[in-house]
């Protein structure tokens, strides 16, 4: 009957050595999604040493170099939907299509429209907006070209903004501490973690 119990606390004292927290875990919860296993993260990471976090934010947090080549080099918001942005890629991609019917629509028109000009004096729209296709091409162009530059801006700046937004919910995931309040009496004891920064 001793060595049995022996044996049981044995078992019993040797398993916390042996039941290592588990990054493996975590990752698989960021890989299945950040803000629906948020919660999840903070709690499951608690366990883990500062340095498997800092691999685990390393190895999950969003980078903005590729993102900002496919949304200049290719456009339509492309760059923003590869980084898992679809709010900033749609609004890219319909900022994109309207700039280009934009300059495609008001070429057209300010072609033509110097086509009928120049049939009737000899020389194009030049300087003479008062045919109606020149002009609304000329407006178009502009219109297009404006908003072209724009988008071209937003193309830049909504994989910073957003890799910025989630990699700032991934280190907070990460590294929350754990607040326990007990109550004790009439009065509440708090204790708290301390808050481990992983750089």
């Amino acid at each position: 009957m001793k060595k049995l119990c022996f044996a049981l606390l044995g078992v019993a004292l040797g398993l916390p050595l042996f039941s290592a927290p588990d990054p493996f875990k975590v990752s698989q919860l960021i890989h299945d999604g950040l803000s629906k296993n948020e919660e999840a993260i903070s709690e499951s990471s608690q366990e883990l040493s500062s340095d498997q976090r800092a691999i685990l934010f390393n190895q999950y947090q969003k980078k903005t170099d590729m993102p900002i080549a496919c949304n200049i080099f290719l456009g339509y918001g492309i760059g923003s939907f590869v980084q898992g942005d679809t709010a900033s890629g749609m609004m890219l991609l319909v900022s994109n299509a309207v700039s280009t019917t934009c300059l495609v629509s008001g070429y057209i028109l300010y072609i033509r429209g110097a086509d009928e000009v120049s049939t009737r004096n000899g020389y194009g729209c030049g300087n003479n907006l008062s045919n109606g296709k020149c002009a609304t091409g000329v407006a178009l162009l502009s219109a297009g070209i404006g908003l072209g530059i724009g988008v071209l801006i937003a193309d830049i700046a909504a994989p910073i903004r957003y890799a910025d937004r989630y990699n700032a919910r991934l280190l907070s995931a990460l590294s929350k501490t754990a607040v326990a309040v007990v109550p004790d009496g009439p009065e509440v004891a708090v204790s708290t973690a301390i808050r481990v920064p992983l750089n």
